[in-house]
């Protein structure tokens, strides 16, 4: 079974009930199938992933280059499109 697989055991991650859903929404990048890996590659949360679990593991900034530099441009773009189509009324 996938969750076995992966190791999904919300008693042994301790996680207060209700965050079930958290845990199960998630899977990790290297075991999916490799078109969905390529799907994954263009949805910003992929790099942000990347990113806490580089800088968690130690890897220095200078090799999260690529992660960062997605991350200010989904950025940069979003307040755009933010800034255009928002409106007080």
């Amino acid at each position: 079974m996938l969750r076995e697989r992966i190791g999904l055991n919300c008693r042994r991650a301790h996680c207060p009930p209700g965050c079930e859903w958290a845990i199960r929404a998630t899977l990790p990048h290297e075991i999916l199938p490799a078109g969905m890996q390529r799907l994954a590659d263009f949805i910003p949360l992929t790099y942000v992933v990347k990113l806490m679990q580089g800088l968690w593991a130690g890897e220095s900034w200078s090799s999260l280059r690529l992660d960062v530099v997605v991350l200010t441009v989904v950025l940069i773009a979003g307040a755009a499109v933010a800034a255009r189509v928002f409106r007080w009324q």
